[in-house]
């Protein structure tokens, strides 16, 4: 028998998310002490691979495969995770990564007998669409933090503002309530001293994340657009897995419209991203909403230079001078801040690795938070 505590983690598709990697190297730090399960939860009749799927079944950890709780229905998915899970018993911790989802996977573990269940927040959760779609959106978010405040034991999120979105003000005054930063392993970026560009110089722009609705690539091609108006020498490199299908299409006819094909170099899904951010002079952060932002503080890492929406918390920011934040939609406004931009001096690598550990986004710390709370 095992005698490694077991640890399940309830999880969507383990694709190149920022939630997903830090996930992985909690996973990779840890195997040692704790025997993990991933209940990957997916849509429609196939299963999808997941990038890191490989590597888990390596590492000795384990894949179970779950319809999405709205395709299977309330009543039949309880019946389906309650049986999955005792069928793994024991299990001393659940974890769960589904944010407002968590709330059903609390409830199911507290009578499949779990004592400790964990709801982790990865998002500052925003809502789009109709009025009525956001009636629905919200009212299925309040059923979920009433799921996760009779059953959830500790509150976990990545920020502030996560934290607040997904739990009950009561909740988290009353419960556990622990923000674990989605850190980085900081040996996997090399910081790069960047030169004030030139004139004459070509402006390399890019962005790091998968290609859907929250994400706005349509503005990010519009500011590429209005560079290419105002005769900037530009290029922009971007890496992300084509989320969703039907958005990605818009974006690439989007940029044929544009006439921005010689400009515009899509990378797809990158495992070594810590490659891409050095080349870049300026990272192009243009979200709707970001629990944290992990691409933005990977850059920041390599000394690259950000912009960024108010959808990005001031966590986003290490406070190294890289950052500044974009309070507006138009596509003029982020030109002119991309060329007004002007590089900070005196920035080293031993500075950027004091402000990542003091900003809390050394993966050891971290790490460390959450073998404490397995632990218990």
């Amino acid at each position: 028998m095992n005698e490694k505590r077991h640890i399940v983690q309830i999880v969507g598709l383990m694709n190149r998310g920022g939630a997903e990697t830090m996930l992985m190297d909690i996973f990779r730090h840890l195997r040692g002490e704790f025997h993990f399960t991933f209940i990957v939860h997916y849509k429609g009749n196939t299963i999808t691979k997941g990038d890191f799927d490989d590597e888990i079944r390596d590492l000795g950890g384990d894949i179970i495969h779950i319809r999405s709780v709205w395709e299977l229905g309330l009543k039949n998915y309880y019946r389906d995770l309650k049986t999955i899970l005792d069928n793994l018993s024991p299990v001393h911790v659940l974890h769960s990564h589904l944010n407002s989802k968590g709330g059903t996977a609390s409830w199911v573990a507290h009578y499949a007998g779990i004592q400790k269940i964990l709801v982790h927040s990865h998002a500052d959760i925003h809502f789009t669409g109709s009025f009525i779609k956001r009636v629905a959106y919200k009212a299925e978010l309040f059923l979920q933090k009433c799921f996760i405040s009779s059953y959830a034991t500790v509150n976990l999120a990545c920020s502030t503002a996560a934290l607040s979105s997904l739990f009950f003000k009561k909740d988290i005054l009353n419960k556990k309530s622990i923000i674990i930063n989605n850190a980085i392993d900081c040996n996997k970026f090399t910081f790069q001293q960047k030169q004030a560009s030139s004139s004459n110089q070509k402006l390399i722009l890019g962005t790091v994340g998968r290609i859907a609705k929250i994400k706005r690539y349509e503005l990010i091609i519009d500011i590429l657009r209005e560079l290419k108006e105002r005769n900037i020498d530009f290029d922009f490199i971007f890496a992300g897995a084509a989320q969703d299908e039907t958005y990605a299409k818009a974006i690439f006819n989007q940029i044929k419209e544009y006439n921005l094909q010689e400009n515009v170099h899509w990378l797809g899904c990158r495992a070594d991203v810590e490659k891409i951010y050095p080349g870049m002079h300026i990272f192009l952060g243009t979200s709707i909403s970001e629990g944290l932002g992990m691409s933005a503080v990977e850059c920041q890492a390599c000394g690259t230079a950000c912009l960024l929406s108010k959808g990005f918390p001031p966590t986003a920011d290490i406070k190294a001078g890289l950052v500044n934040f974009i309070d507006s939609d138009r596509p003029s406004d982020w030109v002119d801040a991309i060329l007004s931009h002007s590089y900070p001096a005196n920035i080293t690598a031993e500075m950027i690795n004091e402000r990542l550990i003091k900003s809390g986004f050394s993966i050891n710390h971290e790490i460390e938070k959450i073998r404490s709370i397995y632990n218990k």
